[in-house]
């Protein structure tokens, strides 16, 4: 990416990475091969919730997470219906980590063929 691009996004290169979804659990937000920036510096979920990369579990994951202060635990949401809300407790060390927040997607287009 341009680094004016990301200026006015506000992010550094050295502070941005790329990532493609890797599973169908956001849909129909995002999809298995969407790709998504995701901000480094935004890993404190309890001052922001949002969509987030993580990984859970040693596994690579996008969904949307917010901090519940008083259990100490992360909720992890999907917008996939068929995906159940999990909670992850903060004390585990390696079982979750936020990788950053998503500040821009790609879709992979699927639309008409004719």
């Amino acid at each position: 990416f341009r680094s004016d691009w990301l200026n006015r996004l506000g992010i550094k290169a050295s502070e941005a990475a790329l990532v493609t979804v890797p599973d169908n659990q956001m849909q129909p937000t995002l999809n298995a091969g969407d790709v998504v920036m995701i901000d480094k510096r935004h890993t404190d979920v309890s001052v922001s919730r949002g969509v987030y990369a993580c990984r859970l579990g040693g596994n690579l994951t996008v969904a949307r997470i917010a901090y519940h202060l008083k259990k100490k635990t992360y909720l992890v949401e999907r917008d996939n219906y068929d995906v159940a809300t999990e909670f992850h407790d903060q004390e585990k060390p390696g079982a979750f980590e936020v990788l950053g927040k998503v500040v821009w997607v790609s879709k992979v287009w699927t639309g008409d063929r004719r």
